[in-house]
């Protein structure tokens, strides 16, 4: 009987249930067993119990996107403050949010970029708190000063952004969000929510798949500098030079190899097919003169460099390297990590360097 079962769902007495189950039994006839179960278990008891077993609304956490216009604001999302730290992170927004609205609730982070426009889920987790936060200058408008820093906790403290361009679901939150005009919003979409938390929780295979997409990315990105430098350069000579410095080559990686000796910044590894020459500030946020200058370079043998270009590694102002959490002892000795740079840093370099510690080390 249905009031049987909501009356054990509810969490009530066993020995109560087995009384009115007894009543029921011993009835003639089904309109008499209802009736004769009620006594027993009255509607009222039920519906009270049933509330105090409900999570009341304040409980429910709520779903919340940001969306990081990467061009706009001229650097990746986790970078500045939010790389100080793997644990938590920040959104500014300039709606007036009160703490109650969002405390305790889930927080997806989005990041567009380049054109046609690519989008990928940055990183996501928990609101834990909320500041009051003057607008940055390029945020700034008459009589609106103040907006809200929001913090969360991060869900993942390496987060692997996971590209969401092509994804249905996403195509029309895009469309809800109004292509993420409002900057931060609350979402309501199930569908949305359940393949959000679904990204969230990958099992080990569908992790293995998301780093694949990042890597696969990285090459798009690459792809579209080249492109846009070939459009955009219409001196052949000029067109090369830039190409050239994009994948770490020709004069670029000349200047840099000669700042560094014609070895590895770290390990002193003079083979020059193990050497690599890597901007320290990203290609993307640097201007056409910090593109080409040795300044603005590292040589580095091929696996530091993979560390030092997926942010696992990075250096202080004084050379001593900073290692990611994400690389564990055992690894550290396999590498033979960490070491420090072989030379001094100039004022230049040290400046470059600033913007990978901001930008990109985890």
């Amino acid at each position: 009987m249905t009031i049987l079962w909501l009356a054990a769902a509810a969490g009530i007495d066993e020995r109560i249930i087995g009384t009115a189950l007894k009543r029921v039994k011993w009835s003639e006839r089904p309109e008499t067993s209802a009736a004769a179960a009620r006594k027993v278990l009255a509607w009222d008891i039920i519906a009270h119990k049933l509330d105090e077993w409900r999570p009341s609304a304040s409980h429910i956490a709520r779903n919340f996107v940001a969306y990081h216009n990467r061009e706009q604001i001229g650097q990746p999302f986790l970078s500045g403050d939010d790389a100080s730290g793997i644990d938590e992170a920040t959104f500014f927004t300039a709606k007036q949010f009160r703490p109650e609205t969002l405390l305790g609730n889930r927080l997806w982070v989005f990041e567009g970029s380049g054109s046609p426009r690519r989008y990928t889920l940055a990183c996501h987790g928990t609101i834990v708190g909320l500041k009051k936060r003057a607008r940055p200058a390029w945020y700034q408008r008459k009589r609106r000063r103040d907006g809200r820093s929001v913090v969360f906790r991060l869900d993942d403290p390496n987060p692997v952004a996971v590209d969401v361009t092509g994804l249905g679901w996403f195509k029309r939150l895009r469309i809800q969000q109004q292509s993420f005009q409002n900057g931060l919003n609350s979402i309501d979409d199930s569908n949305a929510i359940f393949a959000l938390h679904r990204l969230a929780n990958p099992s080990a295979e569908e992790r293995s798949v998301q780093i694949a997409q990042a890597q696969l990315s990285r090459e798009a990105k690459q792809t579209t500098d080249l492109i846009e430098i070939a459009s955009r350069k219409r001196d052949e000579t000029t067109r090369k030079i830039f190409i050239d410095a994009r994948l770490g080559q020709g004069q670029f990686r000349a200047d840099v190899a000669r700042l560094w000796s014609n070895a590895c910044a770290v390990t002193g590894c003079d083979i020059p097919e193990m050497l690599r020459a890597s901007h320290m500030k990203p290609w993307n946020i640097s201007n056409d003169g910090e593109r080409l200058d040795p300044q603005n370079g590292l040589l580095l043998a091929a696996h530091v460099d993979a560390l030092f270009d997926r942010g696992l590694i990075s250096f202080w102002p004084n050379g001593t390297m900073m290692i990611s959490d994400a690389i564990d002892s055992a690894n550290l000795r396999r590498l033979r990590l960490p070491s420090k740079l072989r030379q001094k840093l100039s004022a230049g370099q040290q400046r470059f360097l600033a913007h990978h510690r901001r930008s990109y080390f985890n």
